[in-house]
């Protein structure tokens, strides 16, 4: 039978290569994106994998399909979808090396290459209405995060002969399947003053032009190389100079800006004290002005943690872009293990981060006008009560919480606030998750905070953006939290942040009482009060709980900062503790975490520590690294990727140790 189906589906797309479709055009003028002379919006959605040495989208190893992903994402609005390339993944012949294991993906793909898993990713948008931006995202997988080349041909033996065959390939993709509405010619082309960048830029749109001519040509901005107005500007942002570009028609020319705020890269634009009303001038030199001149703008990447800081950016740059009369976006990214700006999906690839959901989702919603005071930063700020947003679409539905508070004050130093916010609950009261903030309210910054949760009964639980390593020993309804990373540890005056915990109740019946009480600082007093759910939902189909498989891979980063020749790094694991000896020959960082994931940067030897439990684990772009795990650092070493881990007791923890390997960007993940 799975011969069968998987002849099928082998057949299902060579007929598909073999049917000319019908011709589409695609166009731009006025700010505006056209088909057939129709105008469109882009919502739009980055999801990688496909750029990295694995040459698969990230997420397909959980299990869940293709078709449920785009069911569900289009289910919440989202029309589009930009796909980061390599060659590896545009032309035949380099194997998926990470997932999927089940289903109709494992049919098609299992055992195939990363062309035919592009392929079989197109057809399946196209079924579902959703318009393709195929992106040239680097010019080798080993060339990712703060290795990303900077230039179409950045990387060693990799020609602009080379690119622009690539390019031609990818532009004849655009004639089989029609909702492929553009080829981003490359990301974030930071190493190239924009004159010479606009000379490539102008070949690679003449060699995508010359096999579909009716397909949208995207030119990405530069760095910090050529005028920047006096700003500092992220990869791919600056357009200052940006103007018409020969042999690309007006009509079939998009710029495609990338803008990131706080939680990608810290720039001074950012510790302004008039910040974020300063950015309206920052956006305007860099990029906005393009958009006055009659040409089309459209962000093919933008996004954050949104939380503190990096929430005040993103609201104020959706007043912007509405105020332009901009709609269309590609947000950064899909995936959680995005290391510098998480994902829509939570850890478990099913739950949507509920305050991301509701601000795009507002600013989708939302009437463009000149005034820029409307917008998607008022619907945001209800995000977190958003109890249907904050599920997946596998959930049947779920409770919204009241909050409530607690704070710590050690006279006149820091002043901290631990405050629940939503409690969703599902499966008859089986599984639930509830939202924590985290703010300093005093007049300094403070590096670390510690705050306890009480569940008011016996738990399990797991949680993303912190570490929850300390059960309290003689009450097991209760947590203690500290901060996974160096980017929510590190607080100043007013900013906040926020963590999410899922997990379902000993009993079975969680009853949706929750406290929260600040243990550091130090120095002062502390006070909590419980947050109770109104209601528990009905049974649900399927369990997206803490039970259910959740995994994540190699950070893909987006952008890096201007003022730093380096991408922020992966935030899932970064509170370094201690150094140990690696199996590798050197030495690395010993990090402790209570993610679900350790990504790393670095072709080198790495290792850290896990003091959750672990289900069932794995590893992504792992090529020529060997792996030793043991409990304590010590006694039997599992050396099998995905093999079962020895038992330990809950103050223990799992010491995995990699040896070095080809790609930088690598992972290991758990369950």
């Amino acid at each position: 039978m799975r011969i069968k189906l998987f002849l099928t589906a082998l057949i299902a797309l060579a007929c598909s290569l073999s049917q000319p479709a019908a011709a589409v055009t695609y166009s731009a003028a006025d700010g505006k994106l056209y088909k057939d002379g129709t105008e469109i919006t882009l919502y739009g959605l980055n999801w990688f994998g496909m750029e990295t040495g694995d040459r698969v989208l990230h997420g397909l190893w959980t299990g869940r399909q293709v078709a449920d992903f785009m069911a569900d994402m289009t289910g919440k609005g989202f029309n589009a979808l930009r796909l980061p390339l390599s060659p590896e993944t545009i032309n035949p012949g380099f194997p998926i090396d990470s997932g999927p294991f089940s289903g109709e993906d494992c049919e098609v793909m299992c055992g195939n290459d990363g062309r035919t898993g592009l392929e079989y990713v197109l057809g399946k948008a196209e079924e579902f209405g959703m318009y393709v931006l195929l992106d040239f995202h680097t010019c080798n997988p080993a060339n990712l995060g703060s290795a990303l080349p900077g230039s179409p041909t950045g990387c060693s033996g990799y020609t602009v002969s080379d690119w622009l065959t690539d390019l031609q390939t990818m532009a004849s993709l655009s004639l089989t399947y029609t909702n492929v509405v553009g080829i981003d010619l490359t990301n974030e082309p930071h190493a190239l003053t924009y004159a010479d960048w606009a000379n490539l830029a102008s070949q690679g749109g003449q060699a995508v032009l010359s096999i579909n001519p009716n397909v949208t040509v995207w030119v990405e901005g530069v760095g910090n190389n050529s005028d920047n107005g006096g700003h500092s500007a992220n990869w791919g942002q600056n357009l200052l100079e940006a103007g018409d570009i020969p042999g690309i028609p007006n009509n079939r020319l998009v710029f495609s800006p990338h803008s990131y705020g706080p939680s990608v890269a810290i720039l001074p634009e950012f510790s302004d004290p008039t910040f974020p009303n300063n950015m309206t001038g920052v956006w305007e030199d860099l990029w906005g002005h393009l958009i006055g001149k009659g040409y089309t703008v459209i962000k093919g990447e933008w996004g954050g943690e949104y939380v503190g800081e990096d929430k005040v950016y993103q609201d104020a740059l959706a007043d912007y872009l509405l105020g332009k009369g901009v709609k269309s976006q590609f947000w950064w990214a899909v995936n959680p293990n995005s290391g510098d700006t998480g994902g829509v999906y939570e850890n478990d690839w099913i739950t949507w981060n509920s305050a991301k959901l509701a601000f795009l989702q507002g600013f989708m919603n939302s009437t463009p006008s000149s005034s820029s005071s409307s917008s998607s930063s008022s619907s945001s700020s209800s995000s977190s009560s958003s109890s249907s947003s904050s599920s997946s679409s596998s959930s049947s539905s779920s409770s919204s919480s009241s909050s409530s508070s607690s704070s710590s004050s050690g006279g006149s130093g820091p002043s901290v606030s631990c405050t629940v916010g939503a409690i969703n609950i599902w499966s008859n009261g089986q599984y639930f998750q509830v939202d924590t903030t985290v703010t300093n309210n005093g007049p300094g910054s403070i590096n670390d905070w510690q705050v306890e949760l009480d569940f008011g009964e016996p738990v399990t639980v797991n949680g993303w953006n912190v570490l929850i390593s300390n059960i309290v020993p003689t009450d097991p309804s209760k947590r203690i939290i500290d901060p996974c990373c160096a980017w929510n540890s590190n607080l100043g005056a007013g900013q906040s942040t926020a963590f999410g915990v899922q997990g379902s109740a000993n009993d079975g019946s969680f009853d949706g009482q929750v406290s929260c009480t600040v243990l550091q600082p130090s120095g002062g007093t502390s006070s909590s009060s419980s947050s109770s759910s109104s209601s528990s939902s009905s049974s649900s189909s399927s369990s997206s709980s803490s039970s259910s498989s959740s995994s994540s891979s190699s950070s893909s980063s987006s952008s890096s900062s201007s003022s730093s020749s380096s991408s922020s790094s992966s935030s899932s694991s970064s509170s370094s503790s201690s150094s140990s000896s690696s199996s590798g020959g050197g030495s690395c960082s010993d990090i402790k975490t209570g993610g679900q994931s350790g990504n790393f940067n670095t072709t080198g030897p790495y290792c850290f520590r896990v003091q959750s439990n672990v289900n069932g684990w794995g590893a992504s772009n792992f090529a020529g690294r060997s792996i030793s795990v043991t409990v304590n650092g010590s006694g039997t070493a599992v050396t099998t990727v995905g093999a079962p881990l020895p038992s330990k007791g809950a103050s223990d923890y799992y010491h995995f140790d990699s040896s070095a390997g080809s790609y930088p960007w690598a992972s290991i993940y758990w369950w």
